[in-house]
């Protein structure tokens, strides 16, 4: 793998890769490597394999963004549990592709990820914010279910629940966020509203007026954003 010659690196790899897991074993020094090109085929040899796509995660936490960017593109087709961290994780690198390369990897994740893509929306940075919601529109429909169950267990805070269902703004969202307006928690059912306003934009969402007694604006921005998206029904609301 150290040859001049790129052909000869290339059939030397493929022949490591028909070798299996002994040449996960003799490879395993390769790790500690900082040579970009030794790391470029150790990806290559470890991708083709459940226990090395487990050893390329712990390369997403490098520094070099050119080894973490082709970690993250090698997961792409199969990602292991252990990466979803490390692949939110990249999602706040300051480089681009990095960020690109890990998200598609997050979408391809499916619902091993979900969780965790929706805790993630508590930490507040909107370049964070940007990327889980690319991910979470490019998520199939088949996702949605599972993203709908978690609005009615304690797996995540239900609020960010609500929340994700907002970014995706799909319709079939409506039924279970409409049923949380009811909740008891006033934070779920603030962001229910918030979603609710997302999916649809012109129809008027009268618990957002109760919560104004309720939460406080300061504490609570998102508050009034919902009041300011229903400023046109405010004189009804308020006579009501």
């Amino acid at each position: 793998l150290q040859d001049s010659a790129w052909v000869c690196k290339k059939m030397c790899a493929d022949a490591l890769i028909r070798a299996g897991d002994s040449a996960l074993a003799a490879m395993r020094s390769l790790s500690s490597s900082s040579d970009p090109d030794e790391l470029f085929w150790l990806i290559y040899v470890f991708k083709r394999s459940s226990e090395g796509r487990r050893r390329i995660s712990e390369l997403l936490r490098r520094t070099d963004k050119e080894v973490v960017s082709e970690a993250a593109r090698a997961l792409r087709d199969s990602v292991p549990e252990e990466a979803i961290l490390p692949l939110l994780h990249c999602l706040r690198s300051e480089s681009w592709v990095v960020r690109k390369e890990a998200s598609e990897s997050l979408v391809n994740a499916g619902p091993i990820a979900v969780s965790r893509i929706v805790e993630s929306l508590a930490i507040h940075d909107s370049e964070l914010h940007f990327w889980i919601g690319k991910i979470l529109k490019s998520y199939q429909r088949s996702i949605y279910p599972h993203l709908s169950t978690l609005l009615y267990h304690g797996e995540v805070p239900r609020h960010l629940v609500a929340t994700a269902m907002g970014l995706i703004a799909d319709p079939s969202f409506e039924p279970h966020l409409s049923e949380a307006l009811s909740d008891s928690d006033s934070v779920v059912v603030l962001h229910a509203c918030w979603a609710l306003q997302k999916i649809h934009p012109d129809r008027e969402v009268k618990a957002v007026w109760g919560l104004l007694g309720l939460l406080e604006i300061e504490d609570y921005p998102v508050l009034e954003e919902c009041a300011l998206n229903d400023s046109s029904k405010a004189r009804d609301a308020a006579l009501e």
